[in-house]
């Protein structure tokens, strides 16, 4: 991603949060909260729908999320402290920390590292065998529970350090080693050098009391055309440090940023380097993964992160430590596409960094248009005009996104179309006496605005 330019940024900005919003009225989640920042300066913050749409309670920036899996870059951090302060080894065995670590069905276990846990190659279960808590019904496991799984069971399933299996029960047992080797609870230790170190206000590694009363609530997925339920929130005990926190958007913008170059406030560079670092691919994903990192390949670009899935919340973060650019996006519904939509953001962002025209008064072209069965945005990005299919999180790289050339003043003509498409065909504009545009007839077909194309469906927006 080249360097970030200020008018761009804020450009990009003002589009994605049309985009947003215009996304989330045409689906059916519950509510959203998205968050960009550059360095220390948030240039967006906003909140869509309902924190709770059972009761139909507005969603604001200031509710809470359960981040599930983000909790792991927050475990991978506290080791890489105490890796930077002398108290632990990446390469130390998990045995030489926690003495119980032993296993009379599985040899194998006394071999694993801390950094066998920590990029998820150490061949370990993910879940354990009664992995029902993740639909809440039974508990999370205990810590002894945890400890009784490893005298108890064969806790392989393939060999150590042959291929990224993912294993929340690992950083679970991370956990573990945090507390033993700092001589502090878990919760203690992540709120201390973490949390109050960046001041995130809103940011839990538990489920509180008070974190509980700051939470949005968690939706069923729509199933077979069912209707959402709400999800209880759940204590997540033995598994914090794997998935237990909750935070805002904003806050998890602030505590990416402290892990872009330049910023110390937590680890070293070094260390954010060897947590960046994609030491083995995701099989049937774009995605590597480091040491508590996810690797974020998209468009010749390299971000890093995490998602998150607890009962009830589908969350994703992403950043480009370089430029500093972190994107946030939580869902509270189980079938909330966040991942998706912070990759469609940062496509975005990065297209308005990388583009520009020469169209004189491109603004006046712009608009979103609607026909029954298609949507069309007409963007002016720094002077080029381009079409895209803003439905289902489309950004401009999709097949429906094609570039547009000035014929007349009121005439532009499609370019770079797909043959399923139109191309050289013209995009006419119906503007009033004041010169705001009224309609489009788009390769013969008339598009409208949206509360004229709503008035003329019956619908409402």
């Amino acid at each position: 991603m080249n360097k970030l330019k200020q008018d761009r940024l804020k450009a990009a900005a003002k589009y994605i949060d049309g985009w947003l919003d215009f996304n989330y009225r045409d689906s059916r989640l519950p509510g959203i909260v998205v968050a960009v920042q550059h360095g220390d300066k948030l240039v967006l913050n906003t909140a869509y729908g309902y924190s709770d749409q059972v009761n139909k309670v507005k969603m604001t920036t200031e509710h809470g999320f359960r981040i599930a899996s983000h909790s792991k870059t927050f475990t991978s951090t506290a080791i890489m402290q105490l890796f930077e302060a002398d108290k632990l080894r990446l390469d130390d065995k998990i045995s030489s920390h926690l003495d119980w670590f032993v296993s009379s069905k599985d040899k194998e276990v006394e071999k694993i590292t801390i950094r066998h846990f920590l990029n998820h190659t150490s061949g370990l279960i993910r879940d354990g065998l009664d992995a029902n808590y993740w639909h809440l019904d039974r508990k999370f496991p205990s810590q002894e529970e945890l400890k009784d799984f490893v005298k108890d069971s064969k806790l392989h399933t393939i060999k150590t350090n042959e291929n990224f299996k993912y294993s929340n029960f690992a950083y679970s047992y991370l956990g573990m080693v945090i507390e033993a080797v700092s001589g502090m609870k878990y919760e203690e230790y992540v709120t201390k050098n973490i949390i109050e170190k960046l001041g995130l206000t809103n940011t839990y590694p538990e489920l509180s009391e008070e974190a509980e009363k700051k939470l949005a609530k968690g939706h069923t997925p729509i199933l077979f055309n069912s209707k959402r339920k709400l999800v209880d929130h759940a204590d997540t005990q033995g598994m914090t440090a794997a998935t237990g926190f909750c935070s805002t958007a904003s806050d998890l913008c602030k505590y990416f940023s402290a892990h872009c170059h330049g910023n110390n406030t937590l680890i070293n560079d070094m260390s954010k380097r060897e947590m960046q670092h994609g030491y083995w691919s995701a099989e049937r994903n774009e995605e590597s993964y480091g040491l508590g990192m996810a690797v974020y390949h998209q468009n010749k670009n390299t971000l890093y992160g995490h998602g998150g899935g607890f009962p009830g919340f589908i969350t994703n973060t992403r950043f480009e430590p370089e430029q500093k650019l972190v994107v946030s996006v939580l869902t509270n519904a189980w079938d909330g596409p966040a991942s998706l939509i912070a990759k469609r953001i940062v496509n975005i962002i990065d297209y308005f960094n990388m583009n520009d025209g020469k169209v004189k008064n491109a603004e006046k072209y712009e608009g979103r248009f609607f026909v029954q069965w298609d949507t069309m945005d007409v963007v002016n990005v720094n002077g080029k005009l381009i079409s895209s299919g803003p439905r289902f999180w489309g950004d401009f790289e999709g097949e429906n996104s094609e570039e547009l050339t000035v014929v007349d003043s009121k005439t532009l003509s499609l370019e770079k179309k797909n043959s399923y498409g139109s191309p050289g065909e013209d995009v006419i504009y119906n503007f009033d006496t004041n010169g705001k545009v009224k309609s489009i007839i788009a390769a013969g077909t008339e598009m409208l605005l949206e509360d004229e194309y709503l008035k003329k469906m019956g619908g409402k927006k």
